[in-house]
């Protein structure tokens, strides 16, 4: 399959906090051709804590920063002009409620676990951005069936119980925007898809 890539392989590493040291928060960006289609990963790391701001911040850095020569894509122009954009990692948003509220909801006894995970989508900050147009424009996020994986303690099932008590959120994502999409290709995205969700 990979004898089909019609271009070297092109990539970029992107920091957003330039001011440190150590380098823990940025992306990488890797993008190719395909059989004719263009694809670009963008693996990242954002800021963590209360601060949607700063995530905010972090995303746009990383796209006005894109510089993919070999295959002609720099700026914010080029995840208009891809194919298919994949973007994952600990993107770091939260869910806007208190710890309190959270754990409240995920606790409560007079809801289903499919009402409980739709309301915390409801507040879920990376949702309202791409729900408002405000970031990850044109992206989705595959659906989410189970309750927040952050943040646990280790080797059991409670929540952060260390002197940060950080509240419960979906911090880990993969979001995906598709600009052309043949039948074939959304075909085989659906069963990916329904696959995930029955895991």
């Amino acid at each position: 399959m990979f004898a089909n890539i019609e271009n070297a392989v092109d990539q970029c590493s992107i920091y957003t906090r330039t001011a440190t040291k150590l380098r823990t928060k940025g992306a990488l960006a890797v993008g190719f051709k395909l059989f004719g289609t263009s694809l670009l990963f963008i693996s990242c790391h954002l800021s963590h804590g209360k601060s949607l701001l700063l995530r905010v911040k972090d995303y746009r850095k990383i796209v006005r920063q894109l510089d993919l020569r070999h295959l002609n894509l720099s700026g914010y122009s080029a995840i208009d002009k891809v194919h298919g954009v994949f973007w994952f990692g600990d993107l770091n948003f939260r869910v806007g409620e208190s710890r309190f509220e959270i754990e409240k909801l995920i606790t409560s006894s007079d809801k289903t676990r499919e009402q409980i995970i739709a309301k915390l989508l409801e507040k879920d900050q990376l949702r309202q951005e791409i729900r408002n147009n405000s970031t990850f424009n044109g992206f989705q996020e595959g659906p989410v069936n189970f309750l927040p994986t952050y943040k646990y303690d280790i080797g059991c099932e409670e929540f952060d119980t260390s002197a940060k008590q950080r509240a419960p959120a979906y911090t880990k994502t993969a979001t995906f925007r598709l600009l052309v999409v043949s039948e074939q290709f959304s075909d085989v995205l659906s069963d990916e898809m329904k696959e995930a969700s029955l895991k």
